[in-house]
C-alpha cells in the first residue's frame, strides 16, 4: 500500500519533468489533492477518536482510579502512551502520539533482542472494497483505491483476522465503536498491544497461531475459531514469578496430587472443608488473585471489563469469588467456582504457554491433554449453545 502511494508520486515527478508547464500544473494539482485528501481523512479520524475517547473514558474514570490504586498493568501501559487519568477527567493524547508510542516500544524490544523484527504486529485499520475484500491500512498511509473503512462491522471474520496477523498487522477497531460494556474498541485493542509488548512470549504465541492456521477456513462457531478467540481474548496466565505462591494455595486444598487436578478432584477436596476453612481459603484467593494472575487476552485485560465481571454473577466465571463470599448462601457457588479456579491454576502451573498451540494444531484434541483441560476448565464458552461441542 505504501509502495503504491510512492509509485503514484514518482509518476507525478516524471510528468513534472517531461510535460509542458500546463501539464505540470495539472499534475501538481492532482498530487496535492491526493495528499490533501489522505491527510484530511487521518486528521479527521484522529480528532473523532479524541472526542469519543475523552468522553467515554471519562465516564469510566472511577473504575480507572480504582485500577491505578492496585497497579493495573493495562492502565500503566496506557499512561506510558500518554493517557492521563485523574478524578475529574481522562485526558486522551492524539492518535498519532499513541501509535508513535507503540512503535517506539516495539523498536526497543527489537533492539534488545527480545523479539525479531518479523514478529512485530503493526496496528492497522481494516478497509473493505465492494467485493468484500478486507485490507490492512496503518494510520497515515494511503487507502487503496476502491476501499473504504469498515462502516458497521466491529469484529473481523476469523479468516480476515488471521490474514492480518500473517501479513504482520493487528487490526484496530472503529474509533467510535463500543465493546465489552462501555469500553471503546480502539482502547480495547491497545490492550492487545500492551500484552504483546509486555510479554514477548505471548506475541510469539499469537503469531504462531496464525501460521498454524494458514489454509484453514474458519467459521465463527467452529472449534478452532473458538480456541483462537480464547488465546486472543480470554487468556489468563500465572505470572512466572508467582508459581510458588500458586503452589502454596493449591497445596492448601490438594497437597498429595501427583498430576494436575481436575475440577471434580478439587470439588471433592473442597467438600471436606468446614465453612470456616472454605471462607478462609476464599479470602486467601481474593488477597492474591491480582498478584499471581496476568491478563493476556484483550477482553480480560480490559480494566472496565474486569471491574464489571467482578460484580456480575451472570457473566463472570473466573473473577467473582468475592461476590459469592459476600452472599448469605455462598457455599455451593464457592465450591463450583473455587474448584474450577484451582483446576485452571493447576494446569497453568504444569504447562508452558507453547503447550497452548496444541489447541490449534489438533482440532480433535484428546480430552486428557493439558491444553484441552485448561481451555474447558476456563469456562470461556459456558452458557454458549455450542459449548458442548467444544468441551463434551
Amino acid at each position: 500500500m505504501i509502495k503504491e502511494h510512492w509509485v503514484r508520486i514518482f509518476a507525478f515527478v516524471f510528468l513534472f519533468i517531461s510535460f509542458s508547464a500546463q501539464a505540470r500544473r495539472a499534475c501538481l494539482d492532482d498530487m496535492l489533492t491526493l495528499i490533501s485528501k489522505q491527510d484530511m481523512f487521518w486528521k479527521s479520524t484522529s480528532r473523532r477518536f479524541n472526542q469519543v475517547a475523552s468522553t467515554t473514558l471519562s465516564n469510566n474514570r472511577t473504575v480507572y482510579m480504582q485500577g491505578l490504586e492496585v497497579g493495573d498493568e493495562n492502565l500503566k501501559f496506557l499512561e506510558d502512551l500518554g493517557f492521563i487519568f485523574d478524578e475529574d477527567q481522562v485526558i486522551v493524547p492524539n492518535l498519532n502520539i499513541i501509535l508513535d508510542g507503540l512503535n517506539r516500544k516495539y523498536t526497543e524490544l527489537v533492539d534488545s533482542g527480545a523479539i525479531a523484527s518479523n514478529e512485530v504486529l503493526i496496528p492497522a485499520f481494516p478497509v473493505k472494497n465492494a467485493e468484500g475484500s478486507v485490507f490492512p491500512v496503518p494510520f497515515g498511509t494511503a487507502i487503496p483505491e476502491g476501499f473504504e473503512p469498515l462502516a458497521e462491522e466491529t469484529i473481523l471474520h476469523p479468516n480476515s483476522f488471521m490474514n492480518f496477523i500473517r501479513a504482520g498487522f493487528f487490526p484496530i477497531g472503529r474509533i467510535d465503536a463500543i465493546v465489552d460494556n462501555s469500553t471503546l474498541m480502539l482502547v480495547h485493542d491497545l490492550g492487545h498491544f500492551g500484552s504483546f509488548i509486555q510479554n514477548p512470549e505471548y506475541l510469539r504465541l499469537v503469531n504462531q497461531t496464525a501460521q498454524i492456521l494458514e489454509g484453514h477456513r474458519l467459521s465463527h462457531l467452529g472449534k478452532l475459531a473458538a480456541r483462537t478467540n480464547y488465546i486472543n481474548e480470554g487468556l489468563i496466565w500465572v505470572k512466572p514469578t508467582e508459581m510458588e505462591n500458586v503452589s502454596r494455595i493449591l497445596n492448601r486444598v490438594y497437597p498429595d496430587r501427583d498430576a494436575p487436578g481436575t475440577q471434580m478432584d478439587y470439588y471433592v477436596k473442597l467438600l471436606q472443608l468446614s465453612d470456616e476453612e472454605l471462607v478462609d481459603l476464599a479470602n486467601d484467593v481474593i488477597a492474591n488473585i491480582d498478584k499471581y494472575l496476568r491478563y493476556y487476552g484483550g477482553t480480560v485485560r480490559d480494566t472496565v471489563y474486569r471491574h464489571i465481571h467482578r460484580e456480575d454473577e451472570t457473566i463472570s466465571k473466573f473473577l467473582m469469588i468475592k461476590h459469592f463470599l459476600e452472599t448469605a448462601d455462598h457455599n455451593e457457588q464457592l465450591y463450583q467456582l473455587l474448584s474450577r479456579h484451582f483446576a485452571v491454576l493447576d494446569h497453568m502451573s504444569s504447562m508452558s504457554m507453547d503447550d497452548l498451540l496444541d489447541l490449534i494444531r489438533y482440532e480433535d484434541l484428546p480430552e486428557d491433554s493439558n491444553a484441552f483441560k485448561l481451555f474447558c476448565a476456563s469456562g470461556v464458552y459456558d452458557g454458549h449453545p455450542t459449548f458442548q461441542k467444544f468441551c463434551p
